[in-house]
């Protein structure tokens, strides 16, 4: 028999043909009245997942379990560990006037207070507020940025993979690591020179990768910068995220000291204690810890 082809057979003529019955259920008073109550609790539960905050706790639960909203293999809820900042970090010694890779002269100094755009910053500090848009919660220093010698060997921050390797609008490179091609989470090292890695390669945390950039040194001579930023999307959206609350925990404690040493040793060189305002940081490097979108 062709399904699609055949014709169904007519009923004979001696089949019953039964009319439809309303139950006796609909016939009793009270089922009426269970069913505007079914119907009310489906109207005021529709009210309540749909208030602002219900919606955004739903969310927020949604996002702890798989922060992309979507199912993957070999991917990470958590961002890799951060076995160093991209460069060398240390407390500072004033018979060389350096702090690690970073050098304090009075040269740079006069340009980072010269001009309100720099804010005396010699590190400034994720989700800082610019201080050219004071009342715009958009306007927020979206990653870390550090300003350092010509020269200075940029490092791999985590153990992992490149993922990235572009040219910028500046005429510079960003790299971009993660664990693995599947992660969610991303590091990058952007304003660099002279990167001497690929897509594909794997890296080690500490491996020269590259060097701080001469973006900016027409502005600041013998410094360039160089910036880390923590990417994730955010109910689909790009977002970064403060990356110095995933330290190691191998090194976590020595680096949140050597960062409010920082803080401290540039504002004494100063002779500004008023630099850093971080008395109500939640972590060393970071004004915030809420995600940055774009």
């Amino acid at each position: 028999m062709d399904p699609l082809n055949d014709k169904v057979p007519e009923l004979p003529n001696d089949t019953i043909q039964h009319k439809p019955q309303i139950t006796s259920f609909l016939k009793k008073p009270y089922a009426y009245i269970f069913i505007v109550l079914i119907v009310l609790t489906v109207l005021i539960g529709t009210i309540f997942l749909n208030q602002p905050n219900v919606k955004q706790e739903i969310i927020r639960t949604a996002q702890n379990v798989n922060p992309n909203g979507e199912n993957f293999e070999g991917g990470s809820d958590e961002p890799p560990k951060l076995k160093n900042i991209g460069f060398n970090l240390d407390y500072y010694d004033p018979a060389t006037n350096r702090a690690g890779d970073f050098y304090f002269t009075k040269e740079l100094a006069a340009v980072l207070s010269g001009d309100p755009i720099y804010q005396k910053l010699i590190w400034s500090d994720y989700g800082i507020q610019d201080n050219r848009s004071p009342n715009d919660p958009t306007k927020r220093n979206v990653q870390p940025t550090f300003r350092l010698p010509l020269g200075t060997k940029v490092l791999a921050p985590i153990d992992g993979e490149v993922i990235r390797v572009e040219t910028l609008y500046s005429k510079d490179y960003t790299i971009w690591f993660a664990e693995n091609k599947k992660s969610t989470w991303s590091y990058e090292m952007e304003h660099v020179i002279n990167p001497i890695v690929k897509v594909g390669d794997k890296v080690t945390a500490g491996q020269v990768v590259a060097q701080v950039s001469t973006h900016g040194s027409e502005h600041h001579p013998g410094f360039g910068i160089v910036e880390i930023g923590l990417f994730h999307q955010l109910n689909n959206e790009p977002a970064h995220w403060c990356p110095f609350v995933h330290f190691d925990d191998s090194i976590k404690d020595e680096m949140n000291k050597k960062i409010l040493a920082l803080y401290t040793a540039w504002e004494t060189y100063l002779g500004d204690d008023s630099v850093y305002n971080n008395a109500n940081y939640p972590v060393p490097g970071c004004a915030t810890l809420e995600p940055t979108k774009g």
